[in-house]
C-alpha cells in the first residue's frame, strides 16, 4: 500500500485460522478502532482442500460447511468483539490458504492484513512468512501475549525505500493519540559489521568502521527526516539484528515494531528481508507490523 493511502480509513483483512489464537485477534480489533480505525473489517478463514476427505468435497456439503463455520465465526465475534464499523466474516475454499488471502487483499483492496503471531499456543508459523512475501499490503502480526494498544513503537531504520512509509505509518498512528498516556515513537538503526565477512580486519578497524558508519547515518537522518526524534543506532557485530532490535524493545517495554518486509543489501544495512523472516520465528510479546514499499 502506498504512502498516500495510509492516511484513509483503510479494509482491514483479519485471518482467523479456528484456533485459540482467534479470540486473541477478535479482541485486537477492538484496540485496532482506538488507534487506526478501519472503514471496514473482513474476517477470513480459509478451509484447505486438500485436507478435507472426498466425501466433503461435493458442492453440497463445501456450501454447507462454509455456512456452519461462517455462523460459528460470527457467534464467537458477537460474544467477544462486535467491531464498531462494518464487517464481515468470510470463508473460503482453496487449496492454498495464501492465495486465497491474496486474491481477497486485492480485491477489497485491503491495505492491512492482521495475522496471529503464535507464541505459546500450537501452530508453525509457516503461513505467516509466505503471506509476508506475496500480500500487497502491511501485514500486522499480533501475538496472543499482546498488552495492549501500541504507545512505545520502535521505528526500524534502513535508510531504505521502506523508511519513508514505515514514519507515515507513525503519522498515522498520531491522527488518533490515546487519552491517557503518550503515544512515542523510537527510531532505530542497526549497524551490524559481521567478523565473518571480514576476518582480516582487526578489532580496532571494525570499531572505526562502525564509529564512521553511525555518523553517516546521524547526517543523513538529520538531512532527510528533520522533525522525528533523534535515531538511535545500535552498533552488532555477532548478534544477529533481529535479536537487537527485539532486545531494544524488550528494553523500553515497546508495544510494536514496525518495519520494512526487505530493505538495503549493503554489508553495514539492516538485511531487512532475513531479519522480517527471523522476527517472525521469535519469541515475542511484541506486534510487528511489516510494511511495503511506497
Amino acid at each position: 500500500m502506498s504512502a498516500t493511502h495510509i492516511h484513509r480509513r483503510q479494509h482491514v483483512l483479519v485471518g482467523l485460522d479456528l484456533s485459540e489464537m482467534d479470540q486473541a485477534l477478535i479482541r485486537y480489533t477492538g484496540l485496532l478502532e482506538q488507534w487506526l480505525p478501519p472503514a471496514h473489517i473482513t474476517f477470513l478463514h480459509n478451509i484447505k482442500l486438500g485436507q478435507l476427505p472426498p466425501e466433503l468435497k461435493t458442492p453440497a456439503r463445501l456450501a454447507q460447511i462454509t455456512q456452519t463455520l461462517e455462523q460459528k465465526l460470527q457467534e464467537q465475534i458477537t460474544a467477544i468483539h462486535a467491531p464498531a464499523c462494518p464487517y464481515k466474516v468470510m470463508v473460503t475454499v482453496d487449496e492454498f490458504s495464501e492465495l486465497a488471502f491474496t486474491r481477497e487483499v486485492k480485491r477489497k483492496e485491503a491495505g492491512l492484513v492482521i495475522l496471529g503471531n503464535k507464541q505459546y499456543l500450537e501452530g508453525s508459523g509457516g503461513l505467516n512468512q509466505k503471506l509476508l512475501r506475496m500480500l500487497p499490503a502491511a501485514v500486522l502480526l499480533v501475538p496472543e501475549t499482546f498488552r495492549g494498544r501500541p504507545l512505545q513503537v520502535v521505528q526500524a531504520i534502513d535508510f531504505s525505500k521502506y523508511t519513508p512509509v514505515i514514519l507515515q505509518w507513525g503519522r498515522a498512528m498520531e491522527a488518533f493519540p490515546p487519552p491517557e498516556g503518550a503515544l512515542r515513537f523510537h527510531p532505530v538503526y542497526v549497524s551490524k559489521m559481521s567478523y565473518h565477512f571480514f576476518p582480516l580486519l582487526s578489532d580496532g578497524e571494525i570499531a572505526d568502521s562502525l564509529k564512521q558508519d553511525e555518523a553517516a547515518r546521524r547526517k543523513k537522518w538529520a538531512a532527510h527526516f528533520p522533525g522525528y526524534p533523534p535515531l538511535q543506532i545500535i552498533s552488532v557485530h555477532e548478534k544477529s539484528i533481529a535479536t537487537a532490535l527485539l532486545e531494544y524493545a524488550g528494553g523500553i517495554s515497546a508495544d510494536m515494531v514496525i518495519m520494512g518486509v526487505k530493505g538495503a543489501t549493503s554489508l553495514t544495512n539492516l538485511f531487512m528481508g532475513s531479519v522480517a523472516n527471523e522476527m517472525v520465528q521469535r519469541e515475542t510479546s511484541v506486534c510487528l507490523l511489516m510494511v511495503g514499499s511506497a
